[in-house]
């Protein structure tokens, strides 16, 4: 048996639970704030594409990898 798993939004499946979540998301879609928080996925994305993700962190900042070392 194959299995086939989808990942969607939640803006794809509220206005299917009510029609009143459409207007909502369109007017968030139209912000700054959504604009921005795009713009950081998908810079966050290349960066995990790139294998650039979690390289350029604050010196404070805790690494998954020296986790490692605590346990």
């Amino acid at each position: 048996m194959k299995t086939t798993i989808k990942f969607i939004s939640a803006e794809q499946i509220l206005p299917l639970r009510s029609a009143h979540y459409s207007k909502i998301i369109d007017d968030v879609r139209k912000t700054a704030e959504w604009k921005a928080t795009v713009k950081r996925e998908q810079a966050g994305a290349e960066q995990i594409i790139k294998g650039t993700y979690w390289k350029k962190l604050p010196p404070n900042f805790v690494k998954p990898e020296d986790l490692k070392n605590i346990f």
